[in-house]
């Protein structure tokens, strides 16, 4: 009897505990549900604000990937700088060389024209001092027909040797007039070759920040 009597008070109990707790747990939920809704705001207001932390974290980002866009493409625009002087030197340099040999070009040319000149002006002379022997003399006075026949033979020869050196001269001169211009124009190719250095130079200051 004792043991049902017990059993009863600790099912009411159980029973009020649960009434109690049902209207305790209306009230608090009450009040979680305020501060859920609390809670909602200041995390919505936490990842709006996480959100444009973010826009601004990728905007840094892309500044910092920008930049080293721009690292990287000035030391591009060095080393490819860099190349181009040292380019045009090794052009400088073999323009020099050839401005060297055709010198040497230059110079014998001049020596065979100057050659030829001389053999054109003794010819002349002998061709002369032959024109002013009159046609009589040279028939008459002559020691016979076949040595007029040599003199003739030997004017004409002349002639056409005379014409031969001068169809050379002519092509001295035009090798000469050739070789002339290619050495001013490599010289002129290394003062361009110049300045574009001194101009890459600039760049270089310009790329370092100096």
């Amino acid at each position: 009897m004792l043991r049902i009597l017990g059993l009863s008070a600790i099912m009411l109990a159980l029973v009020s505990l649960a009434v109690f707790g049902y209207f305790s747990s209306s009230t608090g939920s009450v009040l979680a549900q305020e501060s859920a809704d609390d809670l909602e705001k200041r995390i919505g207001d936490l990842e709006k604000k996480i959100k444009e932390l973010g826009g601004v974290e990728q905007s840094l980002k892309n500044e910092i990937a920008y930049l080293d866009s721009q690292i990287s493409l000035t030391e591009l625009k060095i080393k490819k700088t860099n190349v181009e002087i040292a380019k045009k030197t090794e052009q400088i340099t073999k323009l020099e060389e050839d401005i060297l040999d055709l010198g040497d070009r230059v110079e014998k040319i001049i020596g065979t024209i100057d050659f030829q000149n001389e053999i054109l002006a003794k010819r002349s002379r002998v061709r002369y001092e032959n024109l002013e022997t009159s046609p009589l003399y040279i028939i008459f006075g002559s020691g016979g027909l076949s040595d007029v026949l040599q003199r003739l033979e030997y004017l004409r020869t002349m002639s056409e040797e005379d014409q031969k050196l001068l169809t050379q001269m002519k092509e001295t001169k035009d090798i000469y007039d050739k070789q002339k211009g290619l050495l001013g124009n490599k010289k002129e190719r290394i003062e361009q070759l110049k300045k574009q250095i001194e101009a890459e130079k600039q760049n270089l200051m310009v790329y370092s920040g100096q």
